[in-house]
């Protein structure tokens, strides 16, 4: 730049103008609540456009709201907002039904609509020719606002039986469970029955499905408040109705007055009206599955009464809960038959052993040291001795931890021993002792 004076000298500075960059900001759009309902339709938007230096940005904000219909067009409506950077709220509000004419038909319990928020922010900083910038948010349109979910599926409700049916209020985005949801109205097979929920929204409800019934499926509706969601319960195989199988203690080698041990034997008569080729037990305790079995080849023999008889045995593991139930059931083609009972299982002591040493800290070769064993009566132990000296034998192979040089390599850190040196560490491994206790 050169500037003159009236005398006419001349002077000159030089200085440089660098290009200017327009802050980059966020716009931190919101709707509240997440979503909206047929009935209740009003939501807020609201945005929050800050610079990434932390300072809130002033400018203008242009909110479109608007939905899509089936061949692909829209309806929509703007509405524009001045933000300010010392303002506590930059929102707008907009009812959904209202301003875009949605109908009653258009939303039902199974179809939803699909709608959205956009705004575009363009800050003030170069009067009006700054950076702006757009964020969108796609939310539903719901006739209600619950929805009712089956929390675990199962395959297939067994006849005859009890079964857990588990089920949760949520909101109709299904993303928050509704607390205060305590009660729920269920019907099924033409009961009528009111639920208590727990505390966490969620409902555990025990059906009966009577073993003659003949319909491949049960649906069960469940309602709150004004929503109502019908699931379909698929059953198991049918059941015959003349055919059945029972379970029970061999009453020559057991009983339910004197229970058995775990670990032992069991010993179980069946009595069947067909003649079975199989039989599945499991052994379950308060849902846990404890043990499962098929039991095949059971001899049977023909009673006074037209029953098959037969007799088998099951061994029970040897840590189990002192309350089991037994189910056993076996399948045909044509039907799947089942019983279950009941029966305390005693707990066997466990085992322990205390070991005593007559000697002293130290003794001489040739010295009698006396080993006392407690125990358990009808156990047998094994003694082992080692002589730790061996721990300094060589072994190829493996470094000496106490010594860096590799060459040296005394296996202190393994414990890894040749036959040899196995031989000379330990003593008598084979000695059994049953101790008199």
């Amino acid at each position: 730049m050169n500037a003159s004076k009236t005398n006419f000298n001349m002077e000159s500075h030089v200085f440089t103008v660098h290009k200017y960059v327009v802050p980059k900001f966020k716009l931190n759009l919101n709707i509240s609540p997440s979503f909206v309902t047929f009935n209740s339709s009003k939501f807020i938007a609201s945005v929050n456009p800050t610079y990434t230096f932390g300072k809130r940005v002033t400018g203008k904000c242009v909110f479109v709201h608007k939905r899509f219909n089936s061949a692909g067009a829209s309806r929509q409506v703007t509405k524009a907002l001045n933000v300010h950077a010392n303002s506590t709220s930059n929102s707008v509000e907009f009812d959904s039904v209202s301003d875009l004419g949605i109908e009653s038909s258009q939303v039902t319990l199974q179809t939803s609509l699909t709608l959205r928020i956009t705004a575009e922010c363009e800050d003030s900083i170069t009067g009006g020719g700054g950076s702006s910038y757009k964020e969108t948010i796609d939310f539903k349109m719901y006739q209600c606002p619950y929805a009712i979910e089956r929390v675990k599926d199962r395959e297939d409700v067994k006849r005859g039986f009890n079964y857990t049916l588990k089920l949760r209020v949520l909101s109709a985005d299904k993303k928050t469970p509704i607390l205060e949801a305590s009660e729920l109205r269920v019907n099924y097979l033409g009961r009528n029955e009111t639920l208590r929920g727990l505390s966490n929204g969620e409902t555990l409800y025990q059906i009966l499905v009577p073993s003659d019934t003949e319909e491949d499926s049960v649906v069960l509706s469940a309602t709150y408040k004004d929503y109502t969601k019908q699931f379909a319960l698929h059953l198991s195989a049918k059941t015959s109705k003349n055919e059945y199988i029972k379970v029970c203690f061999d009453p020559a080698m057991s009983s339910v007055e004197s229970p058995p041990t775990e670990g032992n034997r069991i010993y179980l008569k069946l009595f069947s009206t067909f003649n079975l080729s199989h039989l599945n037990l499991i052994g379950l305790s308060r849902g846990d599955i404890i043990f499962n079995d098929i039991i095949t080849d059971i001899p049977t023999k023909i009673t006074p009464s037209n029953l098959y008889q037969g007799s088998f045995i099951v061994r029970l593991p040897r840590r189990v809960p002192p309350t089991l139930t037994l189910f056993a059931y076996t399948s045909t083609q044509q039907f799947v038959v089942s019983d279950t009972f009941k029966f305390n299982v005693r707990q066997s002591e466990r085992l322990g052993v205390n070991l005593t040493v007559s000697a002293t800290a130290s003794v001489q070769p040739g010295d009698n040291v006396t080993i006392t064993i407690e125990g358990l009566s009808n156990c047998i132990f094994g003694l082992r001795a080692v002589d730790e000296s061996t721990r300094l034998l060589t072994i190829k192979g493996y470094p000496d931890k106490y010594n860096n040089n590799n060459n040296n390599n005394n296996d202190l850190h393994t414990n890894k021993l040749s036959s040899v040196e196995e031989q000379l560490r330990i003593w008598n491994p084979e000695v059994l002792v049953q101790p008199s206790c």
